[in-house]
């Protein structure tokens, strides 16, 4: 595992939330995970800023644990995610990847996409309904769900480091979550994005929505 890896982190929001059957989806909600510690730094803003987060592995064992209590196994059980589409989300090590090993069938249990930036899902209803439709006969779903954030070396949040860009130095993670939190404080739009409507649907979504939100705040 290299150190890169080790400081990946996957904000989700709470650990279990309800247990449906096929006729509706099942939601998982995992805390705070990450595959494992990094530097002291790292640490530290790890505990200041998600206490409580879990690696990956406790996360799996109690998840797995909860599930086959009810009845969740690999050949009855469809895997969905709503997450961010950064490639850093389904690395060998990442909680996706390590519940569709432990969960699904190892030769064909695939991971059904409903999300986009900042793990909203977009997909929607008809996402949701053709979701349904794929899992197994009397089975069962589980969602994946939330947003994303890196946590670098030096602690710092929304940076990490990616593979081949080290001269560049630290990256942003969820870069395009951050331009958005920019575009909404500033409000203006991203010189970047104009001039491509219907192109970023997904960006432009986050930015009303949340500048929209902050607005009726300030009214109140």
């Amino acid at each position: 595992m290299t150190a890169r890896e080790a400081r990946i982190n996957t904000p989700i929001q709470t650990i279990v939330a309800s247990f449906m059957t096929a006729t509706s989806a099942n939601v998982a909600t995992p805390l705070p995970s990450y595959a494992k510690q990094g530097t002291t730094a790292f640490d530290d803003s790890l505990k200041q800023y998600f206490p409580g987060s879990l690696p990956n592995n406790t996360i799996l064992l109690r998840v797995q644990s909860t599930l086959r209590k009810r009845q969740y196994l690999p050949y009855n059980t469809l895997i969905a995610t709503s997450l961010p589409s950064e490639e850093i989300m389904t690395t060998p090590i990442s909680l996706v990847s390590i519940l569709r090993s432990k969960l699904c069938e190892a030769k064909d249990g695939g991971v059904y996409n409903l999300g986009g930036i900042a793990g909203i899902p977009f997909a929607g209803d008809a996402g949701m309904s053709d979701l349904l439709s794929h899992s197994p006969k009397d089975g069962k779903v589980v969602i994946l769900f939330g947003p994303n954030v890196g946590i670098n070396k030096n602690g710092k949040v929304g940076q990490v480091e990616r593979i081949g860009t080290e001269e560049f130095g630290d990256d942003e993670a969820n870069g395009v979550a951050v331009r958005a939190y920019y575009e909404i404080v500033g409000g203006s739009k991203n010189s970047l994005l104009q001039g491509t409507s219907g192109m970023n649907l997904e960006y432009d979504y986050v930015v009303e929505e949340n500048a929209i939100e902050g607005m009726e705040r300030q009214r109140w």
